[in-house]
């Protein structure tokens, strides 16, 4: 009602909510605050993908972004229990930096870069969500018909391709995935 009523007038409107559903849905442009502290703002899908810091990363998105600890060593990004290879154009610095995965962009399969054991899934119908531990920490990530999995499933999960968000140790994005084009 309030999408039909803002197209009807035409008028500027302010809503202030805390659903993210919401503000992805009303809004052409999003504020994030954080403890009343202005985190970025711009157009919903802006913000989805190119996230200016942790806290809006996992904010956007549901299921939550998954967040990895790691390191860069040679051409790899390195944590507990994974290993991937490190996006190009990102620096060699050697210090701890944090990987952002959406749950949209794992695939659950036989194998992959991080193993886990399902804990829950949540299913959509076509496809769902796996609930993973993992030696990472907890994961969440998508699964399609044919890759059905049941709670107790050892299983691999697989990034898509470009899908890694880079950050500081401190929650600054210093890399986002070139969106597709879907």
């Amino acid at each position: 009602e309030l999408s039909r009523l803002h197209r009807r007038l035409g008028a500027t409107m302010i809503y202030v909510t805390h659903d993210q559903v919401e503000a992805m849905t009303l809004a052409t442009r999003v504020a994030v605050f954080n403890q009343g502290v202005l985190q970025q703002v711009g157009p919903p899908l802006e913000l989805y993908h190119r996230p200016a810091n942790r806290f809006v990363a996992g904010f956007l998105g549901s299921p939550a972004m998954n967040f990895l600890s790691a390191r860069r060593e040679g051409g790899n990004l390195v944590g507990k229990g994974f290993s991937f290879p490190a996006p190009s154009g990102l620096a060699d610095s050697g210090a701890e930096i944090q990987i952002g995965l959406r749950p949209q962009e794992l695939i659950v399969g036989s194998k992959g870069p991080i193993a886990g054991e399902v804990e829950a899934i949540e299913r959509m119908g076509f496809d769902g969500y796996a609930y993973l531990s993992t030696q990472a920490g907890p994961i969440a990530a998508r699964f399609t018909k044919g890759s059905e999995v049941s709670v107790g499933d050892k299983v691999g999960v697989s990034p898509e391709a470009d899908a890694m968000h880079v950050l500081t140790a401190d929650g600054r994005a210093l890399r986002h995935p070139q969106p597709s084009s879907n």
